[in-house]
Parts: C-alpha cells; structure tokens; sequence
C-alpha cells in the first residue's frame, strides 16, 4: 500500500512557492552579502592605491625639492652668501615651482639673508632643520609649523651648502605646505566622507580633512600612534573611532631615505558603514521585497483551489521562463484582482518582474558608476609624466602611455613581455635583485636608477620605484619609472662648464703670477741695462771689459723680450690699437713666412675678398701669425702645408659647448692649419698653459702658444683649436668687428739719439725733475743718468716722501717721472695731489704694466708721456727732454 502526504492544492501550492522561493531567497542574500564583501575589498584597495599615489606624489616632490637645494648649494652665490643673487634665483623659482610655499637660505648661524616670499631678517638657528642639516650635512627635514606669511601648515626640508674649502657656508631650505595633498586627495575616486589625516612623529594631528579638523594639532591615540609608526611602512587596518564608526585606514610612512625616521605619517580614512550603506539597503531592499512576495504567494496559494488554478499556473510558468531568458518587461497576463488568489498571484508575480527590472536597472547604473570611476583612474594613469606598470611574475601586465613614450613602444608591444627584455644587460642583475627583495618584503631601495633600452637601441637613464600590490588575485608590484635622461645629459653639461671655469680661473692666476713677474724682472732689469750700458759708454772700445758688458747687456735684452713674452700672455702689456684689415697683415707676413718656415713646407694663403675690420695691434697680430706658424712647422719635420684663410662669420646663438665656438655676434675669421702629425686630447686640454711644450728640451720655452692665448683675449677675440692624432691642427681666431675706416700710416718714430748726441735746449737746462720710485736700483740709475745730463733732481722713494718734500720747501717743478704702480700713493694719484700747486707741471709715467690706466685718469694740460719699462738711457734721456719740451716722438 502506497502512502502519501495528504494536503490540499493550497498546501501544496503553498509548500511548492515556498520551496520555489526559498533558494531564489538564500540566492538574493548570498548575492547581497558577497556584493557587500566585494564592495568593501573594493573600498580598502581603493583606499591602498590612493594613499601610495599621495605618498608617490610627495617622495617626488620630495626627491625634486633635494635636487634643486643640492644644485643651488654649489652655485658661487650661495657660497659667498650673495643676497641679490639668491633672492633674483628665489623669485624664478617660486615663479615655476608654485607648489614651494616659501624658499631661502640661512647663514652659518641661523640667520636669514634672503627668502622668497621676501621677509625681514630673522633666525632659524633654533629649527630643526636647520640644526639637523649643520649635524648631518645632509638633506634634512623639519618640523611642521605655521607659515610665517601664508599661516599655512608648511613642513620645511634643507640642504647645506659649503665652501670651497669645505666649511659650511650656510643652509638652504624650501617649504611645503599640507594642502596639496587635499587637491591629489580631491582625484580620487574614494565615497564621501573621506577623511586624509596627516600626523608627525610624535602622535600629533598636523592637517586632516572632514570631521577631523576639529582635532589638529591633538595628538592622536596611542593605539593608533603605535600602528601607524610600526615598522610595517605602509599598511591598512580598520579601527573604529571615538563616535564607535568603522574606518578603513591605509597609512604611509613618509622618510627622507630609506635608514631615516618618518617624517611624517599620511592616513586616509574612509568609513566603512557610510561607504557601504546604499549595498545594504539594497541587500534590505531585496530581502523584504522578497519576503513580502513569498508572503502574498503564500496567501493567494492558500485561498487559491484546484479549480480554475491550473492554467493561470501556467501562465505565470511560461512568464516566469521568459522572465528567467532575459524579457524583464514580461508579465503574467492575468488581471491582477485582490479578491481571487490568481488574481493575487498575478499581481505577486508583476511585482516581482518589477523588482528584477529596476534591479537590473540598478545594476546597470552601478556599472556605469564603476566604469566611470576606471576612467578616472585611466585618465590619471595615462596623463602622469611617471610611467606606471604593473609587473606580475615578471611580466607586463599593463603600462601607461607615459612609459610607452619612454621606451619608444606601443603598449600593446609591451604588454605580455618580460620587464627584463628592455632593461640594459649591465643592469638586469640589479633590477632583478630588488625586484625579489621587494616581493620578499626585505630591505630595498626606495628608489633605484637603471638604464632602459629605447626602441631605436639608445639606452635611456630612468629612476624607479616600486610598490606591493595584488593584481587579480595575485601578488605583484605596481612600477613607477621617471626619464632621467635630459637631466642627467643637463648634470653632464654642467660638469664641462664647470670645468671650462676652473681651467679659465686657473689661466688667470698663472697669467697674474707671471704678470707679476714680469714686472719684477722689468724692475730688476732696468738697472742692469741702464748701468751696462753707462759702463759701456765709460770704457773705450777697444777695452778688455767691453766684450764682457756687451754679452751682458745682450742677455739683458734677451730677457727684455720674454717679459714682453710673459707680459703678453698674462694680458698686461702696452696694446697700440688701431683698425686693421686682417688680410693686408697676412699678406705682409707672408713674405716674412717662407723663409721662416723652410722650403719643405708649401705655403696656402687663401683670403676672403671682403673682410670685416678689427681693433688691434698690428705687431701682435704679426706675433700670433708667425708663432702659429712656427708651431705648425715644428709639427712636420718631414715636410707638409701650412693654410691660412680668412673670412667673415655671424655666430647667431652662442654654442652650447664653450670649447667649440665663441658667443654670438659678428667676428673676422682667421684660421691657420697643418697636415703635421696632430694632438691627442690630454695634449690639446694644455696647449695654452704657459711653459707646457712637447719639444724636446731646450728646443722651447713653452711660452708661444701661451703668448697667443694672451694677445687674443687681450684683444677680447677668442681661439679655438681642433686637432686629432696623424690629422693635423686647426686653430681659429675669432676678433670682434668694429665699425670705422683703416687710418694713414703713421711715420715710424725717430731711434733714440745717443746720450752724448743730445744737445740740452735753454728750457731743459732750468728744469727740475721729481723722480719718485719705489725700487731703489731702478731709482738711482735714473737718478744717475739725469744728473749726469745736467738736470736739476729730486728724487722720493714714495708718494707720500715726495708730497713731504714739495711741502717742506718751495721747490721748483717742471717734470714729474713716476712709477705707476707703488706702495700708498700711486702716480696718477701723486700727479694729482701736485696739479694744484704746479698747474704747468709736466708728468712721465714709467712703469713694467700697460699704461691704459694713464690715458684714462690723466688730468693735466698736456698728454701724459709713457715710458716701458725695462728701458735703455738713450730712449730715458729722449722721452725725458720730449716730455718737458712738449713734443711727442
């Protein structure tokens, strides 16, 4: 006998909805909840990646910040605290950075002597960064304070500069305040009510968003203080606060270096319920209008019979198939009448097909939402100068456009590669290193630099940085790459100028030191010629002394002509400046040249037909010609050709490389070349250095090639010189153009008539003479000479000696001869403080310098005469007997 469950079709139908309805109930609950958990794993990686970009963000503007103070504390300026200097550099620079709150620097002391924005003096001696920067000598960071214009919450990071020597000089600093993180914050994609909490290392709350306002400058919970300052340097946690509301919070350390204590914490907060509360009605939402559709199903199965309950089943099966294959906007098709259970049932099943509908639509707007927050994000990721990658096992998973453009490929040529495949084979080693170290979690570099291979096979410097992530559900590592190519092509360049600078300061002081000695030997000299050459004048010829004095007096004026050597290279000899055709004077020395440089060498004088007119010397240009040319002779003992040309050139922009062309402007171009054996670059970078040669010894003085280098810039021209081993030599000589017309030859001036030759006219027998000279030798040997012509002497050994004695006495003066350059009062000086006594007074400069300064502050009636020193007693007695008869030689 077969038993059954005996219950009536209500029951039945009753049992069957709730059977049919239990699993759609547990389904919608379970869909509900696991929503609500993907929504909140959502919400905290959200939460992660926008917390690593702000903390991305500040590592760069952090890295920039040290580079710019590095860079400004080796500039001169900031060593010599030059305050104009640093205060026109601080101006451009907050100009271009407006992200620096404030910017300066601080004297050894603490004490400040330019800022931007400017404000008055005052000390940061008592700041944390600056007494950290003085005890590390490093890169430092301070702690957080009100800005002194802006009241602002501006941190301050800073750098020490150093002399020379390498005391400290002083220290930069440049500031940030806290408020550029709200507008990264603003990006983000993160649900309101937000909180960014930024505390220092001691616990207290230096900026914060929202609700949280209201505490700054608190200090936060211990509990809290103890997770976001643990050893972990970044992590998410959820903590309830005060109020008992759930929070979502991802921290990051902030550090100086990778040893260094955080400076600072960033926190972002983002409330769990708030966040999550429209799921939750939803999940509510759903649940009760499943409930209540159970329930009215329920019911109508209860008033609902056998009879007439079939087909409207049946109907509403077929609707509910075709509800279940996608037409949401199906229905039952039975009149919905509260008074009969189909009828009821009818209008349960409609109410449900409109639940499914606005779920879907619901669903499809959540979609759009989601959608639209991944474009945010994509437009974030591809307009960031970094380039972003996310490396899985190796691979490439995705890069933006950024690091598309720096490597030269197209993302899709990029994606599914190995990472290794483009980085430098010297380097792979070290990326791979780190890489696993970073996944480890062990200790690794913040940042590391590695050369990548650029599409077209350069190799480019980049900096990067990496950071833990998950990527569908499996570790990995999110990559950012910055281009450090232009930047390290920019250090590079500074380095050449920075060395073309020190090789320029160390040509100055060896042209100032052999300046200097020129003019001692000059002093030293003059005596020696002077009394040789009275000697010589006292003994008869045919004297056995006289061949002795002779040889003296010859090596005397072999000395004569290197000091005019020296004097020449240090730029402190007499110019005769006029306007030049440069051609006429090649041609000139083209005569003198053949013989010069012997019959095996082929002489090519090629000269543009209109050349541009110069101020210069016409005998040292012949100098520089024929030295440039025994140079290039020496270099072919076999034989060869030596060309000079000569043309017009227009420098439009001053050459990026101040070893390979001069700055811009308008110059007559002479370059004189060889096919001799050449110059490798350790002998090019000396050339010019006076007393280097390369012959063999005694076969050079080293001084020629020196003496060039001094006439030109002395003319303010430039020189240039190429040359390569087994190829030759070329050197350029750059000289200004000048505006005007060649003047007349002037008549060559008469020799010098010997001493005893010279006849005395009546008003050279009544002058006096003041000889006022520092030298004691060069002092008495003039001294000597004139008296022994016969004129009336006074001789000072100073100018204040001299000033003594014309007051003492009333003297008698027609002539003043003078050094130039003495101790106290020099001779302009001295010829000045005699000019109102003596008005009529007549002056003669002697000195071992150039004589520019004379015709520059002379202030007497007539011209002032000049007289280089070392000179002989014939051009002495001449110039002397010119200077008071008012005649020039």
């Amino acid at each position: 006998m077969r038993h059954g469950i005996n219950l009536s079709v209500r029951s039945l139908i009753l049992l069957s909805l709730a059977v049919a309805f239990l699993p759609f109930f547990l389904i919608v609950i379970y869909t509900g909840w696991e929503r609500l958990h993907d929504s909140k794993e959502n919400l905290r990686t959200n939460c992660e990646v926008a917390a690593t970009t702000l903390a991305s963000f500040e590592r760069t503007e952090v890295s920039a910040a040290r580079q710019l103070l590095a860079s400004l504390g080796s500039i001169g300026a900031f060593q010599d605290n030059n305050q104009d200097t640093a205060l026109r550099i601080f101006a451009e620079i907050t100009m271009r950075n407006p992200q620096f709150m404030s910017i300066g620097v601080a004297d050894a002391q603490g004490i400040v002597y330019a800022s931007h924005p400017h404000q008055t003096v005052f000390s940061v001696a008592a700041r944390k960064y600056f007494k950290d920067a003085v005890r590390s000598r490093d890169f430092s960071a301070g702690d957080l304070v009100r800005g002194r214009t802006t009241g602002l919450p501006t941190i301050h990071f800073s750098y020490p500069s150093f002399k020379g020597d390498g005391t400290l000089s002083g220290v930069l600093w440049v500031g940030f305040d806290l408020k550029r993180f709200d507008k990264m914050l603003s990006l983000s994609a993160l649900p309101a009510g937000t909180r960014l909490s930024v505390v220092e290392p001691e616990g207290m709350l230096v900026h914060a968003t929202g609700i949280l306002e209201s505490r700054l400058y608190q200090k936060m919970p211990a509990a809290y203080i103890a997770k976001v300052f643990s050893k972990e340097r970044q992590g998410t946690f959820v903590q309830r606060d005060a109020e008992g509301d759930e929070y979502i919070h991802s921290y990051h350390q902030l550090r100086l270096t990778d040893r260094s204590e955080p400076y600072l914490v960033i926190d972002i907060s983002v409330p769990v319920e708030q966040s999550l509360a429209s799921a939750h009605l939803k999940l509510l939402r759903n649940s009760l209008f499943i409930g209540i559709a159970a329930l009215l199903a329920g019911l109508v199965a209860w008033f609902t019979g056998e009879i007439g309950i079939v087909a409207p089943i049946h109907k509403l099966a077929t609707a509910a198939h075709r509800l279940g294959e996608g037409e949401l906007t199906v229905r039952c098709g039975i009149k919905p009448n509260q008074k009969t259970d189909i009828g009821r049932l009818a209008w349960a099943f409609d109410t449900m097909g409109d639940a499914v509908a606005k779920r879907e639509e619901e669903r499809l707007v959540n979609e759009k939402a989601l959608r639209e927050g991944e474009e945010r994000y994509r437009q974030i990721l591809d307009n960031v100068l970094e380039g972003v990658a996310v490396i899985r096992e190796g691979g490439l998973y995705f890069v933006n456009p950024s690091l598309s453009k720096i490597s030269g490929y197209e993302t899709r040529e990029l994606i599914g590669q190995e990472l290794l495949d483009f980085v430098h084979s010297d380097d792979r080693d070290m990326v791979v290193t780190y890489h696993r170290r970073r996944l480890a979690k062990e200790r690794a570099p913040d940042t590391f630099e590695f050369r990548l291979v650029h599409k077209n096979g350069t190799s480019r410097w980049v900096s990067a940085s990496e950071v833990l992530i998950a990527w569908k559900g499996s570790p990995a590592t999110l990559l950012f790459i910055i281009d450090l190519t232009e930047r390290k092509a920019a250090e590079n360049d500074r380095e050449k100028l920075q060395e073309r600078l020190r090789l320029s300061e160390r040509m100055e002081a060896i042209g100032r030191l052999a300046g200097g000695i020129a003019h001692d030997l000059n002093n030293m000299l003059t005596p020696i010629i002077g009394y040789t050459e009275m000697a010589t004048r006292a003994i008869s010829t045919t004297d056995k002394l006289r061949a002795t004095l002779d040889s003296i007096l010859d090596c005397a004026n072999r000395a004569k002509d290197l000091t005019k050597q020296i004097l020449a290279f240090s730029r402190r000899q007499v110019l005769q400046l006029q306007v030049l055709n440069l051609n006429s004077e090649i041609t000139a020395m083209g005569r003198m040249l053949k013989p010069l440089i012997g019959e095996n060498i082929r002489l090519e004088v090629k000269l543009s037909e209109e050349i541009w007119l110069v101020r210069a010397d016409s005998s040292q240009i012949h100098q520089v010609i024929m030295n440039l040319a025994v140079n290039a002779r020496d270099a072919m003992l076999s034989g060869g050709a030596i060309r000079i040309t000569s043309r017009n050139t227009v420098v439009a922009e001053s050459c990026p490389d101040i070893h390979k062309g001069p700055p811009k402007g308008e110059f007559a171009l002479v370059e004189i070349s060889d096919t001799g054996c050449g110059m490798d670059a350790v002998t090019l970078s000396k050339i010019f250095e006076p007393f280097f040669t390369t012959k063999e010894r005694g076969k050079g003085t080293g001084l020629g090639l020196a003496t060039v280098y001094g006439i030109i810039k002395q003319h303010e021209g430039f020189i240039y010189v190429r040359s390569s081993v087994g190829h030759g030599t070329t050197f350029s000589i750059y000289l200004p153009r000048v505006q005007g017309t060649i003047p007349d030859a002037e008549p060559a001036p008469p020799a010098p008539v010997p001493m005893e030759q010279h006849q005395l006219t009546p008003d050279e027998l009544s002058a006096t003479i003041l000889v006022v000279e520092d030298e004691q030798p060069v002092r008495e040997m003039t001294v000597a000479v004139l008296k022994q012509r016969g004129y009336n002497i006074i001789s000072a050994e100073s100018g204040e000696e001299a000033l003594e004695i014309v007051r003492e006495g009333q003297v008698k003066l027609d002539l003043l001869v003078s050094d130039v350059i003495m101790p106290g009062i020099n001779g302009r000086e001295l010829f000045d403080a005699l000019l109102p006594s003596y008005p009529n007074l007549k002056v003669l400069y002697v000195s071992g310098y150039a004589a520019n300064i004379i015709g520059e502050y002379h202030t007497g009636k007539t011209p002032a005469m000049h007289l280089q020193k070392p000179f002989s007693i014939d051009s002495l007695i001449q110039v002397v007997a010119q200077s008071i008869t008012n005649t020039t030689a």
